[in-house]
């Protein structure tokens, strides 16, 4: 689990700091209307949000990699045989 949460929070940690940027570009892009923001913590609540779903998609290779390296080790034969007790 820390090999692949320490790579997901450095990543969301790099991705925030250019978070407001990116969603300023996307949404002008993508809508017309200008953006309106109620509270402060909401901003940096969507910014968060952002960042976290940018690492998850840069991250899924490595906890793919992961998941199936730990299932791989149950799925091969054992090499030792249980005797009866």
């Amino acid at each position: 689990m820390i090999i692949v949460a320490v790579p997901i929070i450095v990543i969301t940690l790099v991705v925030f700091t250019f978070s407001g940027g990116l969603l300023k570009a996307m949404w002008e892009r993508a809508v017309p209307v200008p953006m309106y923001i109620y509270s402060p913590l909401e901003l940096i609540t969507t910014e968060l949000t952002f960042s976290l779903v940018c690492a998850l998609f840069i991250g899924i290779p490595l906890m793919m990699y992961e998941a199936f390296m730990f299932v791989g080790k149950g799925c091969t034969a054992m090499k030792k045989s249980f005797s009866k007790v």
